[in-house]
């Protein structure tokens, strides 16, 4: 399968160029002459092939950008990381073509055309127009692709991709001054006659797209952890431009951070927005902003939602003119599936999640990393030694395992046992003692206790102990 990107240069403008209207005209110069435009450039008649000036002079507030084949091919790159959720072999095909070996996930899908589908909505997603193909070999699967056609007999030889096979243009010109003009006709012409006149790169072509000939592609390796930038054409100055629709900045990025996630079936623990200005005057002026996750995440809107709070408490640079989104710590996704009584709806109607990683990551985000902690297991035998408070963020990412108790436990534990006195308590069950610590050098250490569950004459249910000088204690309260 090819993935055409007719319009990768213009894309690659608009994600550089947030705040422009939509109804502005942008062409791609190479060479200094136009080499492609938008539907407002071609209605306003600014002609592919004329110089900028010529194209300024039509409309002087036109947006432009030079040809980056460097830039456009790692676009491909990132890209092709988010199609390997459709084909374990992706590979590019500089400028604006991906292959997807797709004839081993046809069991997975179900169909081959619901491969393409769902590739077409992938890039859609990352705001990118596509034109998928399906062929028996590569070169017939981006000749099709790149004309938009379904048959390769009626595909114009100037979109068969010849340039990228190496063939001259000179021979497009040479076939049809000889009245040929599909690759239909040409591949019905004897290949000796054709060898002699066109050259042996010509027959290479047309073996290849036959399956005649080998034509093995080298795949990508997928990228170990996220990382995108945008660099802007103009500098943003407010933090509401940040965020909104779809073609901000933090939407564009976090929804490639969702695709790519869910391709290598991970979960983010951690983000970084980086911020830089380019002051020349003020080299320093970059702003780091580090998300942190009670939980692994993978949706768009947490990363959103958690971000745009950490937004709220952060300086940025007064001039943002290129934005990095990091991911570094990732952990394995684990999709576990939720009640039908999870959610709920707000007072807004909303649907609301009652997951408490999301309220601590939203803490965490307004009052910093040490606002929520959380509580741990300590192998300690004294119940006031046997749990410890850490960051809830270290809690949630550690799988804490209960200690084995048969015993019945308070819910309300004091953090130093209260004195008692024996005849206002009515002994329930018990006792069960607990000694513990008696190899320890500290004297204070040493631990015997007769526990006992009584009711207190409050009326409420304790958990209530006689230590060894037989004086008796309340520990906590049973809810």
């Amino acid at each position: 399968m090819a993935v055409h990107l007719p319009a990768l240069p213009l894309e690659m403008l608009d994600a550089s160029h947030p705040s422009k209207d939509s109804a502005t005209a942008q062409v791609i110069l190479d060479d200094g002459r136009v080499s492609m435009r938008n539907e407002q450039a071609r209605l306003l008649n600014i002609e592919l092939g004329s110089t900028l000036a010529t194209a300024h002079s039509i409309y002087p507030d036109l947006v432009y950008a030079h040809r980056d084949p460097d830039g456009e091919h790692k676009r491909l790159l990132e890209l092709a990381n988010i199609l390997y959720r459709c084909s374990s072999h992706v590979c590019l095909q500089s400028p604006d073509v991906l292959l997807l070996e797709v004839g081993g996930s046809i069991r997975l899908f179900g169909h081959e055309q619901l491969i393409a589908d769902i590739a077409t909505e992938l890039c859609v997603s990352m705001g990118h127009r596509a034109c998928t193909r399906l062929a028996q070999t590569p070169a017939a699967a981006v000749a099709l692709a790149r004309s938009g056609q379904t048959d390769l007999t009626q595909v114009p030889l100037t979109q068969a991709s010849l340039e990228i096979a190496g063939v001259p243009e000179s021979a497009i010109e040479r076939f049809a001054n000889m009245g040929i003009y599909t690759l239909g006709q040409v591949l019905g012409l004897p290949d000796k006659a054709l060898g002699k006149r066109f050259g042996a790169t010509l027959l290479l072509y047309l073996g290849r797209i036959r399956g005649q000939i080998a034509d093995p592609r080298e795949p990508i390796s997928p990228a170990p952890f996220f990382e995108r930038q945008i660099h802007l054409l103009e500098p943003l100055r407010n933090k509401s431009d940040l965020l909104g629709t779809h073609e901000r900045p933090l939407n564009r990025l976090t929804m490639e951070l969702q695709q790519w996630l869910i391709t290598h079936q991970l979960g983010c623990e951690k983000l970084q927005w980086t911020f830089s200005s380019f002051n020349p005057e003020r080299p320093g002026d970059i702003a780091r902003l580090p998300v942190h996750f009670a939980r692994a995440k993978q949706n768009q809107s947490d990363f959103l939602r958690v971000s745009e709070l950490k937004l709220e408490q952060s300086e940025l640079p007064d001039e943002i003119l290129s934005i990095q989104l990091t991911a570094k710590r990732l952990k394995a996704w684990d999709n576990v599936s939720q009640s039908l009584f999870l959610k709920h709806l707000g007072s807004k109607g909303h649907e609301t999640d009652h997951d408490p990683t999301t309220l601590v990551d939203e803490f965490i985000a307004r009052m910093g990393r040490d606002a929520c902690r959380g509580i741990n297991n300590v192998e300690r035998h004294v119940p006031e030694r046997a749990y410890t408070d850490v960051s809830s963020a270290v809690t949630a990412r550690k799988e804490i395992t209960p200690p084995l108790c048969t015993s019945h436990r308070p819910l309300w534990l004091f953090n130093q046992p209260r004195r008692a006195r024996r005849e206002d308590l009515t002994i329930l069950r018990g006792p069960e003692r607990i000694q513990a610590e008696w190899w320890t050098d500290d004297p204070s250490g040493a631990v015997c206790r007769d526990y006992f569950i009584a009711q207190h004459t409050s009326g409420i249910e304790c958990w209530a102990f006689v230590d060894s000088s037989q004086e008796w204690y309340l520990h906590g309260y049973f809810g």
